[in-house]
């Protein structure tokens, strides 16, 4: 592989098995079309990466998503990065994520909450796992709201300690409001 061709890639495996071009080449500082020519070259000779679909965004264009041909190139491609490298992408991938789909967070509060926790951005994947969890109480999936405030409650003792007091408090709030709603739907289904 030349260097344009391991930076694409690089940048690509931050955001797992199947990738958008469009989202992933301004984490690299790389013009989207030149990713995705890259891309397409890489996937034609059935070398690392195949096409994988589209996706539309927001605005409604559709691009072309692309996803590794086996799970061992991706985390070969992922590993090799030093830890602080991949924390920066996966910062400014979420960022580019929250600026496309700005109107939009609930379909994407999964995908940032795990590219700002990779990234060591604790303020702010403490913000989308809290979104994810109130989502999934709207929708009755308690244990998943459980679940996603337990994380969030783990990752706050990453924040300092000032901040770090405020959002325990919140979370155990929500936590307790998550107990209360599967104690009244276990009351519901037992009458």
């Amino acid at each position: 592989l030349n260097a344009m061709e391991q930076r694409v890639l690089e940048g690509a495996a931050i955001a797992g098995m199947t990738f958008t071009p469009a989202i992933r080449a301004p984490t690299v500082n790389m013009d989207p079309s030149s990713f995705e020519d890259c891309c397409d070259a890489l996937a034609r000779r059935n070398h690392i990466l195949r096409l994988a679909g589209t996706r539309e965004l927001p605005d409604g264009q559709v691009v072309q998503r692309y996803e590794f041909v086996h799970a061992l190139y991706r985390e070969v491609l992922y590993q090799r990065q030093a830890p602080a490298q991949r924390a920066m992408l996966h910062r400014r991938g979420a960022e580019r994520i929250a600026e496309l789909f700005a109107a939009s967070l609930d379909d994407v509060a999964p995908e940032l909450a795990h590219h700002f926790e990779q990234g060591a951005d604790w303020k702010r994947a403490l913000k989308y796992l809290r979104r994810v969890a109130e989502m999934a109480g709207k929708q009755g999936a308690w244990d998943r709201a459980k679940a996603n405030l337990e994380h969030a409650l783990a990752l706050a003792a990453r924040l300092p300690p000032r901040e770090r007091v405020v959002a325990e408090v919140e979370i155990l709030d929500a936590l307790v409001g998550i107990s209360l709603a599967m104690l009244d739907s276990a009351a519901v289904l037992a009458a």
